[in-house]
Protein backbone atom coordinates (compact mmCIF):
# COMPACT_ATOMS: atom_id res chain seq x y z
CA UNK A 1 0.00 0.00 0.00
CA UNK A 2 1.22 3.16 -0.68
CA UNK A 3 -0.07 6.56 0.85
CA UNK A 4 0.04 9.99 -0.47
CA UNK A 5 -1.11 13.64 -0.21
CA UNK A 6 -2.76 15.01 -3.39
CA UNK A 7 -2.46 18.22 -4.33
CA UNK A 8 -4.51 18.02 -7.35
CA UNK A 9 -7.91 19.41 -6.13
CA UNK A 10 -9.65 17.70 -8.78
CA UNK A 11 -7.87 14.54 -8.60
CA UNK A 12 -8.66 14.46 -4.83
CA UNK A 13 -12.70 15.19 -5.65
CA UNK A 14 -12.76 12.66 -8.21
CA UNK A 15 -11.32 10.13 -6.08
CA UNK A 16 -12.89 10.64 -3.41
CA UNK A 17 -16.54 10.54 -5.25
CA UNK A 18 -15.25 7.24 -6.68
CA UNK A 19 -14.79 5.81 -2.99
CA UNK A 20 -17.97 7.31 -1.61
CA UNK A 21 -19.84 6.30 -4.49
CA UNK A 22 -18.98 2.62 -3.23
CA UNK A 23 -20.39 3.50 0.85
CA UNK A 24 -23.59 3.80 0.37
CA UNK A 25 -24.50 2.34 3.48
CA UNK A 26 -22.52 5.42 5.13
CA UNK A 27 -23.18 7.58 2.80
CA UNK A 28 -27.03 7.76 1.37
CA UNK A 29 -27.50 11.74 1.78
CA UNK A 30 -26.89 13.49 -2.07
CA UNK A 31 -26.01 17.22 0.23
CA UNK A 32 -23.94 15.63 2.39
CA UNK A 33 -21.59 13.72 0.87
CA UNK A 34 -21.09 16.29 -2.08
CA UNK A 35 -20.37 18.64 1.30
CA UNK A 36 -17.91 15.86 2.22
CA UNK A 37 -16.46 15.74 -1.58
CA UNK A 38 -16.07 19.56 -2.01
CA UNK A 39 -14.47 19.59 1.18
CA UNK A 40 -11.57 17.84 -0.53
CA UNK A 41 -10.98 21.19 -2.14
CA UNK A 42 -10.30 23.15 0.73
CA UNK A 43 -8.41 20.49 3.40
CA UNK A 44 -5.74 18.71 2.71
CA UNK A 45 -6.94 14.94 1.70
CA UNK A 46 -4.71 11.72 1.90
CA UNK A 47 -4.94 8.35 -0.53
CA UNK A 48 -4.26 5.01 -0.25
CA UNK A 49 -3.34 3.17 -3.71
CA UNK A 50 -3.07 -0.34 -3.52
CA UNK A 51 -2.00 -2.19 -7.20
CA UNK A 52 -2.48 1.00 -8.90
CA UNK A 53 -5.62 1.69 -7.47
CA UNK A 54 -6.77 4.12 -4.99
CA UNK A 55 -8.73 2.01 -2.15
CA UNK A 56 -9.17 4.92 0.37
CA UNK A 57 -9.06 8.49 1.61
CA UNK A 58 -9.01 10.70 4.58
CA UNK A 59 -9.32 14.89 4.64
CA UNK A 60 -8.24 16.56 7.37
CA UNK A 61 -8.46 19.91 8.85
CA UNK A 62 -7.36 21.63 11.50
CA UNK A 63 -10.00 23.31 14.05
CA UNK A 64 -8.46 25.19 16.81
CA UNK A 65 -4.84 25.52 17.83
CA UNK A 66 -3.66 21.91 19.06
CA UNK A 67 -6.82 20.03 17.05
CA UNK A 68 -7.33 18.79 13.71
CA UNK A 69 -10.47 16.46 12.47
CA UNK A 70 -11.09 14.31 10.36
CA UNK A 71 -13.31 15.71 7.92
CA UNK A 72 -14.11 12.51 5.74
CA UNK A 73 -13.03 8.70 5.62
CA UNK A 74 -13.64 6.22 3.29
CA UNK A 75 -12.31 2.94 2.36
CA UNK A 76 -13.79 0.64 -0.30
CA UNK A 77 -15.48 -2.04 0.57
CA UNK A 78 -13.26 -4.58 -1.68
CA UNK A 79 -10.41 -3.21 0.80
CA UNK A 80 -12.15 -3.11 4.45
CA UNK A 81 -9.97 -4.90 6.49
CA UNK A 82 -7.14 -5.07 5.07
CA UNK A 83 -5.21 -2.05 7.36
CA UNK A 84 -6.50 0.79 4.73
CA UNK A 85 -8.07 2.33 7.66
CA UNK A 86 -5.67 1.64 9.93
CA UNK A 87 -3.03 2.91 8.04
CA UNK A 88 -4.76 6.55 7.06
CA UNK A 89 -5.09 7.08 10.48
CA UNK A 90 -1.29 6.46 11.27
CA UNK A 91 -0.71 9.01 8.46
CA UNK A 92 -3.64 11.65 9.61
CA UNK A 93 -1.44 11.19 12.82
CA UNK A 94 1.46 11.69 10.98
CA UNK A 95 0.50 14.94 9.96
CA UNK A 96 -0.54 16.13 13.23
CA UNK A 97 2.70 15.41 14.48
CA UNK A 98 4.29 17.28 11.50
CA UNK A 99 1.80 20.42 12.58
CA UNK A 100 2.96 20.71 15.99
CA UNK A 101 -1.29 19.28 17.19
CA UNK A 102 -1.66 17.50 20.23
CA UNK A 103 -5.03 15.81 19.48
CA UNK A 104 -7.16 14.50 16.44
CA UNK A 105 -10.91 14.13 17.02
CA UNK A 106 -13.50 12.80 14.44
CA UNK A 107 -17.22 12.88 14.74
CA UNK A 108 -19.78 9.93 14.06
CA UNK A 109 -23.55 9.02 14.59
CA UNK A 110 -23.70 7.67 17.92
CA UNK A 111 -24.87 4.46 19.41
CA UNK A 112 -27.86 5.73 20.16
CA UNK A 113 -28.72 5.28 16.36
CA UNK A 114 -29.06 2.06 15.84
CA UNK A 115 -27.20 1.84 12.46
CA UNK A 116 -25.14 -1.38 12.48
CA UNK A 117 -23.15 -0.32 9.62
CA UNK A 118 -21.83 2.84 12.11
CA UNK A 119 -21.53 0.48 15.32
CA UNK A 120 -18.76 -0.94 12.98
CA UNK A 121 -17.13 2.47 12.59
CA UNK A 122 -17.34 3.08 15.85
CA UNK A 123 -15.86 -0.26 16.92
CA UNK A 124 -12.96 0.96 14.01
CA UNK A 125 -11.90 4.75 15.79
CA UNK A 126 -12.03 2.53 18.95
CA UNK A 127 -9.57 0.10 17.97
CA UNK A 128 -7.73 2.77 16.82
CA UNK A 129 -7.52 4.46 19.81
CA UNK A 130 -9.84 7.22 20.08
CA UNK A 131 -12.60 7.19 23.27
CA UNK A 132 -15.75 9.34 22.85
CA UNK A 133 -15.92 12.63 23.68
CA UNK A 134 -19.67 13.83 24.09
CA UNK A 135 -23.10 12.82 21.80
CA UNK A 136 -24.47 16.25 20.62
CA UNK A 137 -27.80 14.52 19.82
CA UNK A 138 -29.36 17.75 17.26
CA UNK A 139 -25.97 18.85 15.19
CA UNK A 140 -26.89 16.43 12.98
CA UNK A 141 -31.13 16.71 13.44
CA UNK A 142 -32.77 14.24 16.10
CA UNK A 143 -32.97 11.40 13.86
CA UNK A 144 -28.69 11.60 13.50
CA UNK A 145 -27.41 11.72 17.11
CA UNK A 146 -23.30 12.96 16.51
CA UNK A 147 -20.64 11.15 18.51
CA UNK A 148 -17.45 12.80 19.07
CA UNK A 149 -14.06 11.36 19.45
CA UNK A 150 -10.68 12.14 20.28
CA UNK A 151 -7.55 10.79 20.92
CA UNK A 152 -3.92 12.24 21.34
CA UNK A 153 -1.86 12.63 18.62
Amino acid sequence: MQAYWETDKTKRQQEASKILADLPEWFCLPESTKVYIDNTKQFDTLFIEFDYEVVGFLSIKKTAQQTAEIDCMGVLKSAHRKGVGHQLIEEALQWCRENHLLFLQVKTLADTHPDSYYKNTRAFYHKNGFIDVEIFPELWGSENPCLQLIRCV
